[in-house]
């Protein structure tokens, strides 16, 4: 019995892992499927895999994924957001990281 349990266990963690990885492509054609009322502008940055200013916080993770660092900054104008992205994104000329600026939770730019 404890074999079993020493061999399931790491599968059913394994399984776990990779219910939870969704590639790109998929991740924004469920994003457009969802969200039909976008505008043609954000449906096109989402499903090529760019950025565009506008963009709202959730219209970059369809297109990008999660960020690998946020940071956060609260000041009287209000709350601004930069997402950090360290590895290559389709949008990247150069396998650089990417800083993404938000304002009012839109995105107003990013610099490589």
């Amino acid at each position: 019995m404890k074999r079993k349990s020493q061999i399931l266990l790491p599968l059913l963690a394994l399984g776990i892992i990779l219910a939870g990885c969704v590639s790109p492509g998929t991740r924004r054609t469920d994003y457009l499927e969802e969200h039909p009322g976008l505008n043609p502008e954000m449906k096109k940055a989402i499903s090529g895999g760019k950025l565009a200013r506008g963009m709202t916080m959730a219209e970059v993770r369809a297109s990008w994924g999660e960020p690998d660092m946020v940071t956060t900054t609260v000041s009287e104008e209000g709350t601004d957001r930069v997402w950090s992205y360290d590895s290559y994104h389709e949008d990247q000329e150069n396998d650089v990281p990417v800083i993404v600026r938000f304002e009012k939770g839109k995105v107003t730019g990013w610099v490589q």
